[in-house]
């Protein structure tokens, strides 16, 4: 759907920065990031607002030669939740800036 394609763009975006503070001292190329643990919480969440906020609530840590993103306990408080949450405010500042440079290439 179009949320997971957002979602996706947003995180590499977040990759993106996080890999230049955590990986300045290695030489560019390709990185690993796995993504397992945002895939099972992609397959239990119920509530498309926790879904788009998830990325709010994500760590990073890196292990051997790749980065491994890890959903925090606030996803996984939040999976089984059918009500509407607010979407973040770092979601929707992350969101304005890709509408802004959506925008600015048209």
């Amino acid at each position: 759907t179009s949320a997971m394609l957002l979602l996706l763009v947003e995180l590499i975006d977040i990759t993106r920065v996080r890999m230049g503070f955590m990986l300045s001292d290695r030489q560019p190329g390709l990185l690993v990031c796995n993504v397992q643990d945002l895939a099972n919480f992609t397959q239990d969440v119920k509530s498309i607002s926790v879904f788009e906020s998830c990325l709010d609530h994500i760590q990073f840590k890196e292990a051997d030669d790749m980065l491994c993103l890890t959903m925090t306990s606030m996803n996984w408080s939040r999976v089984d939740d059918a009500d509407h949450h607010d979407v973040g405010l770092s979601s929707s500042i992350r969101q304005l800036l890709r509408k802004q440079r959506g925008a600015q290439k048209s």
